[in-house]
């Protein structure tokens, strides 16, 4: 039977898979990580999303550095998910810290910069 908190539940069993595998900073545990994010956030689990959204933002932040494609997307979906959980106050200044890296990276026309742009508004 399918329900909303079914792909949370399996994004969490793909990282906790790939944490016993392997290390936790492997780069596809990362990425389990932020589409654990993206489950969270639709199914409600803002608390949830927000932990591991802060947690990839700083490995990909460390690695990646800060203009890569990758930590732009995850720093709009932190971004995003401090909105939703009515906490625009943070959401507003981390949108508008990484927008000028997402136009230059990513483009203006980017769904991540259109994003990062409404929410830095």
């Amino acid at each position: 039977m399918w329900t909303a908190s079914l792909p949370a539940a399996l994004a969490r069993t793909v990282v906790d898979q790939f944490t016993t595998i392997r290390d936790d900073d492997h780069p596809f545990a990362v990425a389990a990580r932020h589409l654990l994010v993206e489950c969270l956030l639709h199914t409600g689990d803002l608390a949830g999303a927000e932990e591991q959204a802060t947690l990839v933002r700083q490995m990909r932040t460390a690695w990646l550095g800060a203009d890569h494609p990758y930590t732009i997307t995850i720093s709009c979906d932190l971004a995003r998910v401090l909105a939703t959980a009515g906490r625009p106050e943070e959401a507003r200044p981390l949108a508008a810290q990484i927008l000028p890296a997402s136009v230059r990276v990513l483009g203006d026309d980017n769904t991540h910069t259109k994003r990062l742009r409404e929410l830095a508004a």
